[in-house]
């Protein structure tokens, strides 16, 4: 630049935003589908219209909001034992099968959800229908809005399954002490 010229100059800059549509965590929780287990836990698990669940898997589901934990017990729930074989039948879901303990997972957290371990092994070729009632409540106070219901059959045979993956919830969390 010349002394005594004036040049003007345009300073230039970028911005950027992100944008959301996920998720409304004013409002009422849903449970989360995720039919697989490449990124995080499947939900809900033994998935909907599973034809070959392992009889020692625990029944699952995650939620899109963080859950008040008093309300992810056994009592909100309700596993019926269905027909062998075949088609689902939702006539002939009769008999319960009771639920020994429930674990949180994902906890104080949207992604929040419980593990039920039942009492007993299932039974092969088996189909199962799980029912989460409206008493499942996120910490900003509004519930599930209708009850969530699905169904899946476990597999032929008395075989147990393996673990093929190992998942740690939380995802991420300070460890305070070992």
């Amino acid at each position: 630049m010349k002394s005594g010229s004036c040049v003007d100059s345009v300073a230039f800059c970028s911005y950027s935003w992100v944008f959301s549509t996920g998720d409304d965590l004013n409002g009422p929780p849903r449970v989360i589908e995720e039919p697989t287990c490449v990124n995080t836990t499947q939900s809900p698990s033994a998935y909907i219209n599973t034809q070959d669940a392992c009889l020692n898997a625990v029944i699952s589901a995650r939620f899109t909001h963080d859950m008040e934990d008093q309300s992810l017990r056994s009592e909100n729930m309700t596993v019926r034992r269905c027909n062998t074989g075949g088609a689902f039948d939702p006539g002939a879901c009769t008999s319960t099968v009771t639920i020994r303990r429930v674990d949180i997972i994902n906890s104080n957290q949207p992604g929040e959800g419980f593990l039920a371990v039942p009492s007993g092994q299932l039974n092969p070729d088996t189909w199962y229908q799980i029912e989460l009632s409206t008493g499942f409540t996120a910490t900003n106070g509004q519930t599930l809005q209708t009850p969530y219901t699905w169904s899946y059959k476990t597999q032929v045979g008395d075989s147990q399954c393996e673990p093929d993956h190992v998942e740690v919830t939380p995802s991420a969390a300070t460890l305070g002490q070992i």
